[in-house]
C-alpha cells in the first residue's frame, strides 16, 4: 500500500477508516480515496502558484460575501478539529472537517479568482487545511506549508480560531403558538424579540394562528424560539356564549 499509494494516503485511512478503538475492516478503495483527497490538495496548491497574477496574498480587511463565507468555514474547521483531535480522540471525524473545508475551497477556486483578496483567503484556507492535516498526513502538509508560509524556524504552529469568525450569521428560530410549532424564520444571528415577532407575523401560516386573537405574552430564547401565547378568539367566545 506503501508504494502504491504513499505513506501519507496510507496512513490518512488507516485513520479516517475506523476509530482508535474499533477494528478495522481494510479496503483497498478507501486506501485509494485517500490518495485522491491528497492529490486534490497538491492540485488546489498548484492551482495557487499560478494565481500570483493577482498579487500580494493579503485578507481583506472588508471581505466580501463569498470570502467571508470561506474564512468562516476555515475557522470553525480549526475549532472543530482541535476539539476532536485534543478532547475526543476522534481521528475520523477530524479528517471529515478537513475534508469538507478542502471541498469549499475548490468551490471557491472554481468560481473564479477575482482579485489578490481571494487568493488571501485562499492561502489562509489552504495552509489552515494543511496545518490541520499535518499530524495525519505529516509528509504532504510539511512539504507545502514550507512553500506556502515559509516560517523562518522550520517549525508550523498549530491555527487558532478567530471568534469573531465562529459566530453563527444566521439562525433558525421555531416560531410556537400557544405552545404548538406553527412554522420557523430565518434572522440575523443576534436579532432581538420585536425584530423575531414581527417576522414571524407576517408569515401567512404563523399569522393565521393569530389572526383575530390578542397576545398575552411572548416566550423568546434568542436564536432558538419564539412562543406566542395568545388569548381566545372573539369569534371562539361568541360560540362559546
Amino acid at each position: 500500500m506503501v508504494q502504491r499509494f504513499g505513506a501519507d494516503a496510507t496512513r490518512l485511512f488507516c485513520l479516517f477508516a475506523a476509530p482508535p478503538e474499533k477494528d478495522l475492516e481494510w479496503s483497498e478503495q478507501g486506501a485509494e480515496g485517500c490518495f485522491r483527497f491528497l492529490q486534490r490538495i497538491h492540485r488546489l496548491f498548484e492551482g495557487y502558484l499560478k494565481s500570483a497574477s493577482l498579487g500580494s496574498p493579503v485578507i481583506p480587511e472588508s471581505p466580501d460575501s463569498r470570502q467571508l463565507r470561506l474564512r468562516r468555514k476555515t475557522h470553525r474547521t480549526i475549532r472543530r478539529v482541535t476539539v476532536d483531535l485534543d478532547d475526543r480522540l476522534h481521528l475520523n471525524t477530524a479528517i471529515s472537517a478537513i475534508m469538507e473545508l478542502t471541498n469549499e475551497i475548490q468551490a471557491f477556486v472554481q468560481e473564479g479568482p477575482r482579485d489578490g483578496g481571494d487568493r488571501g483567503v485562499v492561502r489562509e484556507a489552504l495552509s489552515t487545511a494543511l496545518l490541520l492535516l499535518s499530524p495525519l498526513a505529516p509528509h504532504l502538509s510539511s512539504e507545502i506549508l514550507d512553500h506556502l508560509l515559509k516560517p523562518a524556524n522550520g517549525v508550523h504552529a498549530w491555527p487558532e480560531a478567530d471568534p469573531d469568525l465562529l459566530r453563527e450569521e444566521e439562525a433558525n428560530v421555531v416560531i410556537q403558538v400557544n405552545g404548538r410549532v406553527r412554522g420557523q424564520v430565518k434572522v440575523p444571528a443576534d436579532s432581538g424579540e420585536e425584530e423575531v415577532y414581527r417576522l414571524a407575523a407576517s408569515q401567512p401560516r404563523i399569522a393565521a394562528h393569530l389572526e383575530g386573537r390578542s397576545v398575552r405574552r411572548r416566550i423568546f430564547l434568542p436564536g432558538r424560539l419564539l412562543n406566542i401565547v395568545v388569548g381566545e378568539s372573539a369569534a371562539g367566545k361568541t360560540n362559546n356564549g
